[in-house]
């Protein structure tokens, strides 16, 4: 009997798994513009960008950099960098999703990015949304200084 019941929570688990949606409603966002400068704060960074048409393509370029007071004052090292951007329509739904590996730097760097998106043709006449994501390992000048950790994604 206890078998059946599991069997029957492993199934109903798998089901669910395989119909979530990525998800990123509750992240920062702002409508997609382009052309227009925008900004979005998140917990620990700040995402400063404006939309670029190259070629059909459609995209962001900007920079994000470490908001005053998101970490300690020794904090001086980004040991890791990956930025996401994401996507998604007025639900939040993520429609597409570009995810940026960055080099090392110190904090006081912005964190410079130009990324294209697969964004409609439709985008002028629809409500597309734009919204970031990051994990960051941040450290001090010392090899054994501790790990700061901050993360903020999309999820399911």
């Amino acid at each position: 009997m206890i078998r059946k019941y599991l069997l029957c929570i492993v199934i109903l688990w798998l089901c669910c798994a395989g119909c979530a949606r990525p998800y990123a409603g509750h992240l920062p966002s702002a409508p997609w513009t382009p052309g227009a400068a925008q900004r979005i704060a998140t917990k620990t960074l700040e995402f400063n960008y404006q939309g670029v048409n190259n070629h059909n393509l459609h995209g962001i370029r900007g920079a994000a950099t470490l908001l005053p007071g998101s970490v300690p004052d020794w904090a001086s090292w980004y040991e890791r960098i990956v930025l996401k951007v994401y996507l998604s329509d007025d639900t939040g739904r993520i429609l597409d999703t570009y995810t940026l590996p960055c080099l090392p730097r110190t904090v006081n760097e912005p964190i410079a990015f130009e990324i294209f998106l697969d964004i409609p043709s439709d985008a002028d006449r629809e409500s597309y949304y734009l919204a970031f994501g990051y994990s960051l390992v941040i450290r001090g000048e010392e090899a054994s200084s501790p790990k700061i950790i901050r993360q903020e994604d999309a999820g399911f």
